[in-house]
């Protein structure tokens, strides 16, 4: 699929800073990619079927499990996920997915046939290039399951991506709204999807550590996990009440970003750690433009994801 990434990472720093909601872009991306996903599943169907004017679930067992290629497809066909099997088996050798993904098939076969007694009747019918196929009740319902399967996978793939791509240009232009030096911030080298090393440098050389978390209120990868890397400036979407009191009595400094301009308290983090900066005094429409300005050249990891 193609859409411009770097603008929509853009865009989306944007409203974080702004204190918008940045999701409903992620959620319009993740939509698009799910239905071209679900019309190529659907082209599949009515391409492997060439030679049979209806499937059965014997027939679709076959050539979307078993003959699969890819691992995650073959899982969420099956009605399972590698997430899934990994937690169960701690390992995703291709022998262990096409185990379990036959295996959840048949459960999942069992519980179709469980619904076919009911009086609800479909046929699900196809046509490519002049060829038919149609799935009836049953088999339209193992399609869908695993359609769903497909969506989470996005889904999940998707935020868990967006999140690590964008912590490291949300931290720069925040350095760049309070004209922090670049010799008083420093950020690891990217590579593939780890985890962003960003870290302010004080007027004596200390280096703090600071950790952007975009969760959700109540998110269980929220406050806590900063406790284990020693985090001196956690920044987050949203803070509960109970995390805003656990950062305060550690001493640790602390911003939420889904506030009307939350980020904004990042300059009295930095006066107090004596960070050198200016502070930023303009407000409405002239401090939409600045934001504008800081987000404008920044270096956005483009690296391709599904």
């Amino acid at each position: 699929m193609i859409f411009n990434q770097e603008l929509q990472i853009r865009r989306c720093i944007e409203l974080i800073l702004r204190g918008e909601n940045h999701r409903e872009i992620l959620d319009d991306q993740i939509t698009r990619m799910f239905l071209v996903d679900a019309v190529e599943m659907l082209s599949e169907v009515a391409i492997r079927s060439t030679d049979k004017e209806s499937v059965d679930l014997d027939w679709y067992k076959k050539s979307f499990i078993e003959d699969e290629v890819k691992k995650e497809r073959q899982a969420a066909h099956g009605g399972t996920s590698i997430k899934s099997i990994s937690n169960k088996r701690k390992t995703t050798k291709k022998s262990v997915v096409l185990e379990e993904s036959l295996r959840s098939f048949e459960a999942v076969r069992n519980i179709v046939n469980e619904l076919s007694d009911t009086e609800l009747s479909l046929k699900l019918s196809l046509e490519r290039r002049k060829v038919k196929t149609s799935m009836n009740l049953n088999e339209s319902l193992v399609l869908i399951n695993a359609l769903a399967l497909r969506r989470n996978q996005i889904r999940g793939g998707r935020w868990s991506s967006f999140g690590k791509r964008v912590e490291q240009p949300l931290l720069i232009a925040m350095c760049r709204i309070f004209k922090v030096p670049p010799a008083n911030y420093l950020y690891g080298e990217r590579k593939g999807l780890r985890e962003v090393d960003f870290s302010l440098l004080d007027q004596s050389g200390n280096r703090l550590k600071c950790e952007v978390k975009l969760m959700g209120r109540g998110n269980p990868e929220g406050a806590d996990s900063l406790y284990a890397r020693d985090t001196n400036v956690f920044i987050a979407s949203t803070l509960s009440k109970t995390n805003i009191q656990q950062l305060d009595n550690e001493g640790r400094e602390w911003v939420e970003l889904r506030q009307p301009f939350g980020f904004l308290r990042f300059g009295d983090i930095l006066k107090r750690l004596q960070i050198p900066h200016s502070p930023v005094t303009v407000r409405g429409t002239e401090l939409e433009k600045l934001i504008h300005l800081s987000v404008t050249d920044i270096e956005i990891d483009d690296t391709e994801f599904d």
